[in-house]
């Protein structure tokens, strides 16, 4: 009688997790107030979102469910087109951020209406990937810009890892703004 107990008790703990652990899964994020859109592969979980209205920023949390990576989205809701060597140097000196240092070259990415720089950062424990972007809405005082930081472990980080990382950012764009 006890065994069955516990076995029902275990059964009900491993299907009560099981449906937390599926609710926090994501396969896309569409954001209409900062105006972006972004797909996952399966494995992806949303951690936590974090809105500072007053300064129009919004901060995702994303982990892969086996925790070889993470990753953070910062979007910034901006009145004009922002230079993005400036937003990279703020984001870069941010202190809240504990970026690591840069250890390659920017890479140039361009799009019609928006564009950015990708680097590789790297410390003892971990790989960054970090995207920047921005929109360029000269015709509107509503522009956007965004950083995207996927953090691997340096144990965890191989081309399986580069590969998810390019297909996330393959599947990134910002929505055209309207009005």
């Amino acid at each position: 009688m006890k065994t069955k107990t516990i076995l029902y008790n275990l059964i009900i703990i491993l299907l009560f997790s099981g449906f937390i652990y599926s609710q926090d899964d994501v396969s896309v994020i569409n954001d209409d107030e900062y105006k972006f859109t972004i797909a996952f592969p399966a494995g992806w979980k949303k951690l936590e979102t974090k809105v500072i209205p007053e300064k129009g920023v919004i901060n995702y949390s994303l982990q892969k469910n086996n925790n070889d990576n993470g990753l953070m989205i910062l979007a910034f809701k901006l009145t004009e087109v922002k230079d993005i060597d400036d937003f990279i140097y703020v984001l870069e000196k941010d202190a809240s951020l504990n970026l690591p240092q840069r250890s390659s070259e920017f890479k140039d990415i361009e799009y019609d209406d928006y564009d950015g720089k990708s680097a590789l950062y790297k410390d003892t424990n971990d790989i960054e990937t970090i995207f920047y972007f921005r929109t360029k809405n000269t015709l509107t005082n509503e522009n956007y810009a965004y950083m995207l930081r996927f953090i691997t472990p340096i144990k965890k980080h191989g081309f399986s890892t580069e590969q998810e990382i390019e297909a996330i950012i393959k599947s990134f764009r910002p929505k055209p703004i309207t009005g």
